[in-house]
């Protein structure tokens, strides 16, 4: 730990959260592993990404829930809060922090 580091903890302005810059370790392949994901996901547009996410089956994430859980508000704005999955209230109202996060947020 640097020494401003230190001193930012000290004044409980810890921890410190920096913009990654580094790209991922590994590509993104599509269902038949023929295909970069990652560079076609980082083309879309939020209509594209939100219909993508919605119809994707690459993992097990949609597995059990009804719908997407994809965000609401300002598309264009400065910060983006990221929750962990969604839960039940989420997935029945289709907006994330509607539970207990969302009261605490």
């Amino acid at each position: 730990m640097s020494y401003s580091e230190a001193y930012l903890k000290e004044m409980g302005l810890w921890p410190v959260y920096r913009a990654k810059t580094q790209a991922l370790a590994a590509p993104i392949f599509d269902e038949n592993g023929t295909g970069n994901r990652r560079e076609e996901i980082m083309q879309m547009d939020w209509p594209a990404l939100k219909q993508a996410v919605q119809n994707c089956q690459a993992c097990g994430l949609r597995v059990g829930c009804r719908q997407t859980v994809f965000g609401v508000g300002d598309e264009s704005a400065d910060w983006l809060f990221v929750g962990e999955g969604p839960g039940a209230e989420e997935d029945q109202h289709g907006e994330p922090f509607v539970g207990q996060a969302g009261r605490l947020l």
